[in-house]
């Protein structure tokens, strides 16, 4: 089974979500943005493809989840978001000091 995973490049992120049921994928969005914010990272690009959840008793998706908080502005470090096939883009405020030490998973699901 495929587990998420994240690839940084110094400026932009991907943060794959294939493998995460619906609420373990909010929380690692919220993460991710948190960490890319205080990194100053430009950008995060979220895979979530188009599958719904492992549990038959919910019936929607990460990529509608992820819709629902940019359509409520929850999602606060979001200056703007770029849907695609199976992707969402989102930009973030860049606070111009950027730190080049890598973004990890463990940085994401380490304790905050």
């Amino acid at each position: 089974m495929r587990r998420p995973w994240v690839k940084d490049d110094g400026q932009a992120v991907v943060l794959d979500l294939h493998g995460a049921l619906i609420r373990d994928a909010i929380i690692l969005i919220r993460r991710t943005l948190m960490v890319c914010v205080e990194r100053g990272r430009s950008s995060v690009k979220i895979v979530h493809g188009y599958s719904t959840s492992v549990d038959p008793r919910e019936t929607a998706s990460i990529r509608d989840e992820l819709y629902k908080l940019l359509e409520e502005g929850s999602l606060t470090e979001v200056q703007s978001h770029y849907r695609f096939d199976g992707s969402t883009i989102l930009a973030l405020g860049h606070t111009g000091t950027t730190d080049r030490q890598r973004i990890t998973m463990r940085d994401i699901t380490g304790p905050r």
